[in-house]
C-alpha cells in the first residue's frame, strides 16, 4: 500500500461517521454508543494501526530504536552507533517531516514501495 492508501477519507466520515446516523437514534444503549464508535472501530483503526506497521517496518530495517511523543509529535531514531535522529511530523496534505537534527524539511513520498523522503 502507499502511503496515501492510509489516508481516512471523505467518504469514511460520511458513512461511517455520526453523519451517517438517523436523526433519532432507536437502538439499544449499547447500539446507540457503537455508532459513536464506529469511524474509529470500522476506518480509522484499520488505516492508523496498517501505518503503525508500516513505520514499524522502517524502523526495525533502518534503526535500533523508535519512539513517538504525541504530546509533540516528534518521531526519534536511534541508530546502531547509539547516534539519535529526531524528526517532527507535520499535519499536512502531504505528509511532511522536519528533521530537527539539521533543519531540512522533506516530504514523504511512496514510490515502488519503498518509503522516500524528497527535500523541499
Amino acid at each position: 500500500m502507499s502511503l496515501g492508501d492510509y489516508k481516512l477519507t471523505d467518504n469514511d466520515v460520511s458513512t461511517k461517521g455520526v453523519v451517517a446516523a438517523p436523526d433519532r437514534l432507536t437502538g439499544t444503549a449499547t447500539e446507540n454508543k457503537r455508532v459513536f464508535d464506529r469511524l474509529i472501530r470500522d476506518a480509522f483503526k484499520g488505516l492508523y494501526n496498517g501505518l503503525i506497521d508500516v513505520l514499524t517496518t522502517i524502523s526495525n530495517r533502518h534503526f535500533k530504536d523508535a519512539s513517538y511523543n504525541a504530546g509533540t509529535h516528534v518521531l526519534t531514531f536511534t541508530k546502531e552507533d547509539d547516534s539519535v535522529k529526531a524528526v517532527t511530523i507535520v499535519p499536512t496534505t502531504v505528509p511532511e517531516i522536519g528533521d530537527t537534527v539539521t533543519g531540512k524539511n522533506y516530504k514523504l513520498i511512496a514510490e515502488a514501495g519503498r518509503l522516500v523522503m524528497e527535500e523541499v
